[in-house]
């Protein structure tokens, strides 16, 4: 008595039971449900979201597996048609759902060409955490250079965004060999 074992097509896994209630009792016969067609940009992020499990040495911590899954999406760009809105205090991919990612990577798309347009705070700040590490950016005084782009035009559309760039100009400064103090800066 072997047991029997499932073909390694997931199509022949699933069956779809159509029941009629006041019908003779009857052997209800499996359909297929046909296979659904993941596309690039969704299998794109679910390996961005698998990474966080996959690597042992990014669990538990957050900064690392966030600067790992902003180098792996550095140079992805969307076109997503819906606007979800975020708001968590501190934003990171994996707290994001679906719609949302496609969102953020949609309006960063955006803001890369020069589009900056008003959006949840959040993902302003998920932007902002990728500019700190220089994700898409070439070296620190591009980065720089970036963020204070983007920190004049997007304070036309929450003001709040200076309450923290205040500090946190200071602190890339610190952190990075930059060719001018932030003195002279």
């Amino acid at each position: 008595d072997k047991a029997k074992t499932l073909p390694e097509n997931r199509e022949s896994r699933f069956a779809e039971l159509k029941l009629s209630f006041g019908t003779p009792a009857f052997a209800p016969s499996a359909q297929r449900i046909p296979t659904q067609v993941i596309d690039e940009k969704r299998q794109r992020l679910q390996k961005m979201r698998a990474m966080a499990s996959a690597d042992l040495s990014l669990l538990g911590n957050t900064a690392k597996t966030f600067y790992y899954q902003a180098k792996f999406m550095e140079d992805f760009t969307d076109d997503y048609e819906q606007a979800v809105p975020l708001s968590l205090y501190y934003p990171c991919y994996s707290l994001m759902s679906y719609d949302q990612l496609r969102t953020y990577f949609t309006w960063r798309t955006a803001v890369r060409a020069g589009e900056v347009t008003g959006t949840s705070l959040s993902y302003a700040f998920l932007y902002i955490y990728e500019l700190f590490h220089n994700i898409g950016a070439d070296g620190p005084e591009d980065g720089l250079a970036k963020l204070m782009s983007f920190w004049q035009a997007y304070r036309v559309y929450d003001e709040a965004i200076d309450k923290y760039l205040l500090e946190w100009v200071k602190d890339y400064h610190i952190y990075y060999p930059l060719a001018r103090s932030f003195h002279d800066f």
